[in-house]
Order: C-alpha cells, then structure tokens, then sequence
C-alpha cells in the first residue's frame, strides 16, 4: 500500500487502524485537534476529543463514552496524541474526567497506544471516574499505566 501524498503519519496510523478494523472512511490530511460528531449510526453518545499543551506535557482529554460505536476514533485519536507527544519528547496525560465509560475495545486502543509510546513516551491516565477506576483495576490496567487523581498530579 502506497502513501497517500502529503498524508501525515497520524493520518497514515489512523487510515491503516480503520481499514483493518473494515471501517469506510476517509481522514483529512491531519486530523482535527478538536473533534466531535456520531461515529456510528443511531449512536447514543459523541466522543469529543481535544489536545492542548499544560506545562511541557501533551494533554489528550476525550469526553463521553468510547464504547462499540466510538472506540475507533478514540484510538485514532490518541495514536496521533502518541506520535505528537513522542515527536515533541513530551509526556502524554489523557484527562479522562469527562469519559464516562470505556469498553474492551478502549482498553485495547490504551494497549496500542502503550506499545506505540515504547519507553521514550510515558502515558499517565489522569482523573477516571470511579467506574472508570474500577475497570482499570479489573482489567490490571492500573499496572500499565500510572493513574493519578488530577491532570496537575505528578506521575
């Protein structure tokens, strides 16, 4: 498969992802910084997703549900949020106060992401609401990731 000309490697990432995964779509040459629509029909919930830079760290905040319906914008997303964060040396916090559910298929985009980020880029989930922390623990999440209370807490 060729490149696309002038196609970033985020949108290259996400292209590859969703073609694997058996999604029609098209991306935009970069993807948005901030992103919000139904990523499926009849879908209940939108994925909202921003980044902004706090104090030399990326910060990737995604909002509503990443569920069956959402799950592959949400890994799209947060492969680019990797890629830019690696690209600038940064470290990644994913702000997950407004996510109010996470999937198996989340979870294997956060998996994705942590193979992505290798050793040079660490990602920390910051603020996950208790239903949020409760899967975490169940699915030992808590031991890949560093979870603290708040986007300004230390790693």
């Amino acid at each position: 498969m060729s490149v696309r000309p002038q196609e970033s490697p985020p949108a290259r990432t996400a292209r590859i992802l969703l073609r694997a995964a058996g999604a029609a779509f098209s991306l935009p040459e970069r993807l948005p910084r901030v992103s919000k629509g139904r990523t499926g029909s009849g879908a209940g919930m939108d994925l909202v997703w921003r980044v902004r830079t706090a104090g030399g760290r990326l910060v990737g905040e995604p909002a509503g549900r990443v569920d069956e319906t959402t799950w592959e914008a949400f890994s799209a997303h947060l492969t680019a949020a990797v890629r830019e964060a690696s690209a600038a040396g940064a470290p990644l916090i994913l702000d997950l106060s407004q996510l109010d559910y996470m999937s198996s298929r989340g979870l294997r985009a956060l998996t994705i992401a942590r193979r992505e980020a290798g050793a040079q880029t660490s990602i920390t989930l910051a603020a996950p609401n208790a239903r949020m922390r409760e899967i975490f623990a169940i699915s030992r999440y808590d031991k890949l990731f560093a979870i603290v209370d708040d986007v300004d807490s230390d790693a």
